[in-house]
């Protein structure tokens, strides 16, 4: 896997440059992940910042041809989504490295091993506080919220997390490097 053949990151500048916050979000495109939540929350947070240059890239595959077309609406209409469904390890690790932070809106999580890439690579995750995401993330430099909860609108708290990368590193601190690794 991933792990197994790229060295650990610890934190340091984003990789994609000054000129956007690029935003990752890694796993199954399915219901109970939240995706549309996430969409919207992009519609917020450029709603409320306008001045922000915000790219959110999801990778993962789409089993659900409703969900697939609901996905790709909203895709459509708010623009600078890219969505990469058959992402290999070496397209993973590249996508990990050109964020800025990582960001998932699921409420229902069994483990979170996109969560534990992340703080691998060195990028905070903004995540759902009520889910097993939160524990994954605790103590890797990571933030948990009410995400999608009502009744906010979904993923209400993300344009908090979404600066410009100078100052997103700077909430954020980079992750911290695990003991002994």
């Amino acid at each position: 896997g991933v792990f197994s053949q790229t060295p650990r990151r610890r934190g340091g500048g984003p990789a994609a440059g000054l000129e956007e916050t690029v935003v990752l979000s890694v796993g199954t495109i399915e219901p109970r992940k939240n995706h549309l939540g996430l969409l919207a929350a992009l519609a917020e947070a450029r709603r409320l910042r306008p001045d922000l240059k915000i790219r959110l890239v999801l990778a993962g595959a789409c089993h659900s041809p409703e969900l697939r077309a609901k996905v790709a609406v909203a895709m459509e209409a708010l623009g600078g989504v890219e969505w990469r469904e058959n992402a290999d390890d070496a397209l993973l690790a590249r996508l990990y490295e050109d964020c800025d932070f990582t960001a998932y809106p699921s409420p229902a999580e069994g483990f979170g091993l996109p969560v534990l890439e992340s703080i691998w690579y060195g990028r905070p995750a903004v995540c759902h506080e009520v889910s097993s995401l939160r524990e994954v993330a605790a103590g890797g430099g990571c933030r948990s919220g009410r995400l999608g909860a009502e009744p906010a609108p979904p993923w209400s708290g993300l344009a908090p997390h979404v600066r410009d990368a100078r100052a997103q590193r700077a909430v954020f601190g980079g992750c911290p490097a695990a003991p002994g690794g």
